[in-house]
């Protein structure tokens, strides 16, 4: 995933935080894609954007939000749900 398109989804999350008035929200790929009206194959670019901020434990103030924790519902025939919580920076 190229930087570029790394940083503006990651800009989409935060919009979408932010369009819920939240700091903390649990999410799935599909509810960003929905959200926006993205072609469907973002939800992989989005996922795998979660997925990395998470398995690396990223808090990066570039990426504006962090990873908080996962629930796998595959039981359930649904997406992976990520809670994601704001950065707060410093003004």
């Amino acid at each position: 995933m190229k930087s570029q398109k790394r940083y503006y989804i990651s800009d989409l999350i935060c919009q979408y935080l932010a369009s819920h008035e939240s700091r903390q929200v649990e999410i799935t790929a599909r509810d960003v894609v929905n959200f926006f009206q993205l072609p469907p194959a973002y939800r992989y670019s989005i996922a795998a954007l979660l997925k990395r901020v998470f398995d690396n434990g990223i808090r990066d103030p570039r990426y504006g939000f962090y990873v908080v924790k996962v629930r796998d519902m595959k039981k359930n025939k649904k997406p992976r749900a990520y809670t994601i919580k704001l950065i707060q920076t410093k003004s």
